[in-house]
C-alpha cells in the first residue's frame, strides 16, 4: 500500500514539474530591449539598438567563414568558444543575409510587403489550398499556435482556402508524414498544395517527402513554408531520452494526457533516427525557411531552459541549433531577436509576400 502510494505520489510530483515547465510564459522577448537606443534600419532589423548594430558590425569584419554553408555545427562551436554564443548566432545572420540566393529573396520580401500595403492580390481564382501541418500538441497548447491560426488568417484574406491537416497531435514523424501523404492525394483537385509547417510539423512533411515526395500526385504541392522547422531531429529530446529522471517524468506526463510517447521519441536527433536522413526537396518544390536567431538577452521564458541546454553544443533558436536550420539550395530568411516560438511578430504583409513568392515563383494558374 505504501508503494503504491508512493509510487503514486511521485507521479504527481513528475506531472507538476513538467506542467510548469510548459506553463512558462510565452513573453515577446523585445522586452529585454527596454531602456536601450533603438532606431533606425539596419540589417534588416526594424528598430536596431546600438548593442545588436555593434555586435552585427562585427560579424560583417569577421574574416573567416564568410559563407553560410561554412558554418557547420564544428565551425559555429569553434566560433562560439573563441566569443560567445551571441557573437556566434551574428555571424550565422550576417551571413544568411548576405548569402546570394539569399539577400535576393530577403530583397524580394522587404519590396513586396511594401507593395501589400497598397494592395493584396486576390488568388480566389487560382483554386490553391493554403495546409498546416501542424506541431506537437496543436490540439491542447493553443497558446503556441502550432496550428499556424495566425498565418492561415493572413492566407484567407489572399483568396487561398485554409485548413489544417488531422495528424495525431503526438503522432510519430512515421504516422503523421502518411497522413500527409494521403491529404495530398486528396486534395488532387486543387490547382496548388502550399504546406505550411512548424516545429515537429516541419519533421512530419520531411518524413511525407521522403515516403510520397516521388508520387505523381504529389506534384500538386507547390510549396513549402517552413517557419521554425525541426528537421534534422533535436538534441533536447536525446538529452531528455538519456536522463533517467527527464526520461520517467516524460512517460508519465505522457501516460497521464493519454500521448504518444514515441512520437516524442521520434522526433530525437542522430544519424540512425527517424529523421537523420538528409532532407531532399522533390523536384518542382518551392521552399520557403524561416529561421528564428536569437540572442540570449531575447530568449522567452518557455524556450531559455530548451536554449541553455543546447548553448552547450553552439548558437540555438531553442531547439534546434542553428548549424542545422538552413536547407542548403533553398531561400532562408533568418529572423533576428526571434526564438523557436516566434513571439517578435512580423508584419502580415511580410507573411503575405511568403505567400506571393511561393505563388509568383511556382507560376500556379
Amino acid at each position: 500500500m505504501i508503494s503504491k502510494f508512493y509510487s503514486l505520489s511521485l507521479s504527481f510530483i513528475i506531472l507538476f514539474l513538467i506542467s510548469c515547465t510548459a506553463d512558462r510564459k510565452l513573453n515577446n522577448p523585445k522586452e529585454g530591449l527596454s531602456g536601450m537606443q533603438c532606431e533606425g534600419i539596419d540589417y534588416y532589423v526594424d528598430e536596431i539598438c546600438e548593442s545588436e548594430k555593434a555586435l552585427l558590425d562585427w560579424a560583417a569584419a569577421y574574416p573567416k567563414y564568410r559563407k553560410l554553408t561554412d558554418l557547420t555545427r564544428p565551425v559555429l562551436y569553434e566560433i562560439m568558444q573563441e566569443t560567445d554564443i551571441d557573437h556566434a548566432a551574428a555571424i550565422f545572420y550576417h551571413r544568411a543575409i548576405t548569402e546570394p540566393t539569399n539577400r535576393k529573396f530577403i530583397e524580394y520580401v522587404f519590396t513586396k510587403q511594401n507593395e501589400l500595403l497598397r494592395k493584396v492580390p486576390d488568388y480566389s481564382k487560382k483554386k490553391l489550398i493554403f495546409a498546416i501541418a501542424p506541431g506537437m500538441f496543436y490540439k491542447d497548447n493553443t497558446e503556441v499556435d502550432a496550428d499556424g491560426k495566425l498565418i492561415r488568417a493572413i492566407v484567407k484574406q489572399m483568396g487561398i482556402q485554409e485548413a489544417v491537416i488531422p495528424t495525431d497531435q503526438t503522432g510519430t514523424v512515421d504516422g503523421n508524414g502518411q497522413i500527409i501523404c494521403d491529404f495530398v492525394q486528396q486534395n488532387q483537385d486543387k490547382s496548388g498544395i502550399i504546406i505550411g509547417s512548424a516545429s515537429k510539423g516541419s519533421g512530419d512533411f520531411k518524413r511525407a517527402m521522403e515516403l510520397c515526395g516521388n508520387e505523381p500526385y504529389f506534384a500538386k504541392v507547390s510549396g513549402w513554408f517552413n517557419f521554425g522547422g525541426i528537421n534534422k531531429g533535436s538534441l533536447v529530446v536525446n538529452a531528455m531520452m538519456d536522463h533517467w529522471l527527464y526520461s520517467r517524468e516524460g512517460k508519465v506526463y505522457f501516460w497521464w494526457k493519454g500521448y504518444n510517447y514515441e512520437g516524442l521519441t521520434s522526433m530525437r536527433a542522430g544519424a540512425d533516427a527517424p529523421l537523420g536522413k538528409d532532407l531532399v526537396i522533390p523536384k518542382g518544390l518551392i521552399v520557403v525557411n524561416i529561421v528564428g536567431v536569437p540572442h540570449s538577452q531575447l530568449v522567452t521564458e518557455r524556450g531559455r531552459p530548451f536554449y541553455n541546454y543546447l548553448a552547450q553544443f553552439g548558437p540555438n533558436e531553442g531547439l534546434n541549433l542553428l548549424a542545422d536550420s538552413y536547407i542548403v539550395g533553398t531561400p532562408l530568411f533568418p529572423s533576428w531577436r526571434n526564438d523557436h516560438y516566434f513571439r517578435v511578430p512580423m508584419p502580415e504583409e511580410r507573411i503575405k509576400a511568403f505567400i506571393t513568392y511561393i505563388v509568383e515563383k511556382k507560376n500556379i494558374k
